[in-house]
């Protein structure tokens, strides 16, 4: 009876739906619920009622929103189902073009309040900007897939066009942003934001699942030894941070 459904836990289940085959479960997902929630600016709230309303919450999570359409591309990925790309078409770009707005007040040295992954720690934060690096990159290849869709249709092109340039404009722009901004020279390690120097073990996701960064990054290998250091435990587990 617990009866809530939160996008980004949705989308690590979505993970293995896509591997099993799950496909009619995912689709409905992604066409009959997330349809239906999205905010009309574009984004999800943190989380819902499994019927689709819209449950109690204590804060916004930039990566709800982020981790739908990573798990479209994902899903892609496996499937190769260029019509479930274009059927969710629309609500994705109404998606990345919240994404855009968000990181370019991040860059711009605005205030970004968002949860980060633990709802502990409110503004701006590794975990929620590796997200959302990931899904400025899946939308750039969901453009590359579906461009093949409209070779005869020249005005539809020329807006997939000048939109994967401001992902492309954007996403280095964003890696260097964390690269400098995150990291603390002294520690040795990613912080959990750039306003603490709180180790967080959400931070090796920057290379295992966000890709922002190479495993063999001096500074990702340095981030993980300081996590080995101060947070695991005597029975062999992990602290959050």
């Amino acid at each position: 009876r617990y009866s809530f459904s939160w996008p980004r836990d949705t989308y690590i289940a979505l993970l293995g739906y896509s591997i099993l085959n799950y496909d009619e479960e995912i689709e409905k997902y992604y066409v009959n619920f997330l349809r239906k929630t999205q905010n009309r600016d574009g984004f999800w709230e943190q989380r819902f009622y499994t019927e689709g309303s819209l449950a109690p919450s204590w804060g916004y999570q930039v990566d709800e929103t982020a981790a739908v359409i990573s798990g479209a591309w994902y899903y892609y990925s496996v499937t190769k189902n260029i019509e479930f790309l274009k059927d969710n078409f629309n609500v994705l770009e109404k998606a990345v073009k919240f994404l855009i707005k968000y990181t370019n007040k991040v860059l711009d040295g605005e205030e970004s309040l968002t949860y980060d992954i633990w709802e502990t720690h409110k503004g701006e934060n590794t975990y929620s900007l590796g997200s959302v690096f990931l899904a400025l990159n899946s939308m750039l290849n969901i453009y590359n897939v579906v461009m093949g869709e409209y070779f005869k249709n020249r005005l539809r092109l020329e807006q997939i066009r000048s939109k994967k340039a401001k992902i492309e404009d954007i996403l280095p722009k964003l890696k260097r942003h964390i690269y400098v901004e995150f990291y603390d020279e002294e520690m040795e390690t990613f912080t959990r934001s750039n306003k603490d120097k709180v180790i967080d073990i959400s931070s090796i996701l920057l290379s295992s699942i966000f890709d922002v960064f190479s495993p063999r990054e001096k500074k990702m290998k340095n981030t993980l030894e300081r996590i080995d250091e101060k947070l695991k435990t005597p029975s062999g587990g992990y602290l959050r941070y």
